[in-house]
């Protein structure tokens, strides 16, 4: 017997009038169960899809020692049944990209034995977020940054709700944006800028009054193009 209806079996509708309507809503929170599991299923699902897609291909590497080592962590959640990234908005007061929208990361110390200490010292400092609450994906391609900093991007599962403890000199605003959000392609503009006398891509992604874009919007789109067009339209429809 289908999940529930054992449940509903035992409801006895009443006769007269009423009894369509309340056939109806039987019917209707029946479907919406069903619904509602079919959701986590594909959530479940789109997890499992990440990990293997990052699991089965060759991580791009960028060997540069003119290059400052850094790295971040995409933080994903799932919050009112869907998939989100968490992002931070820099303050004033940081080194480098002021006021900018990241993820949570930064410069690789000497201490750290790896980029992936370097991503969740950073997120903890930052944000708050504990190594242990943080289920590693996979890892992304390198990105060079105009700054000359070489980041490693690394995808990670957090749970949510989270204490999020932001750092006040570092962190001036956290963003949490559904990941459907970011596959709407009217979200997203290409623009063609010099530099160090070489001409290429900047992508801006729109979400709100918030402006990703940058290193941050080249990691993101990175992401989300490796996604099957297949789950996209799952998330996008769930």
């Amino acid at each position: 017997m289908p999940f529930g209806a054992k449940s509903f079996a035992k409801i006895k509708i009443p006769k007269g009038r009423s009894n369509i309507l309340f056939g109806l809503f039987i019917q209707y929170s029946f479907l919406s169960a069903v619904s509602a599991l079919s959701a986590l299923k594909i959530l479940g699902d789109m997890e499992k899809k990440i990990q293997e897609i990052l699991a089965c291909r060759q991580k791009t590497c960028i060997q540069d020692d003119r290059l400052k080592r850094a790295a971040v962590l995409i933080p994903v959640f799932k919050k009112d049944g869907e998939y989100h990234l968490l992002f931070t908005r820099r303050t004033d007061r940081v080194e480098h990209h002021k006021g900018q929208i990241s993820f949570p990361g930064g410069r690789q110390d000497p201490e750290d034995p790896d980029l992936l200490t370097t991503a969740l010292r950073e997120a903890e400092e930052e944000m708050g977020i504990r190594k242990e609450d943080v289920r590693i994906l996979g890892e992304l391609d390198d990105i060079c940054t105009v700054t000359d900093f070489c980041v490693a991007p690394f995808v990670g599962l957090i749970p949510y709700p989270y204490p999020f403890r932001p750092n006040p000199h570092e962190i001036a605003e956290t963003i949490e944006v559904p990941l459907a959000a970011l596959l709407d392609p009217n979200r997203l503009r290409k623009e063609f800028r010099e530099h160090a006398g070489r001409s290429g891509p900047v992508y801006f992604y729109q979400h709100g009054r918030h402006i990703i874009w940058g290193a941050t919007a080249s990691i993101l789109k990175q992401l989300l193009d490796l996604l099957p067009e297949e789950e996209k339209k799952k998330l996008m429809v769930s």
